[in-house]
């Protein structure tokens, strides 16, 4: 594929990420929040400095 085609695609799949922002940064927070609730409980005192 050529660079403008390529670009192209890139920006439609970005279009759809913006538009649906909300729904990946909720799926984004819940993979992040699954992560952290597995921590340690050194882990967690060390990432808020205790």
């Amino acid at each position: 594929m050529d660079d403008k085609q390529r670009k192209e695609i890139i920006d439609r799949i970005m279009l759809n990420i913006e538009g649906n922002l909300l729904n990946y940064e909720e799926f984004v927070l819940n993979c992040v929040r699954d992560k952290v609730e597995n921590w340690e409980d050194d882990e967690l005192l060390n990432w808020i400095g205790e």
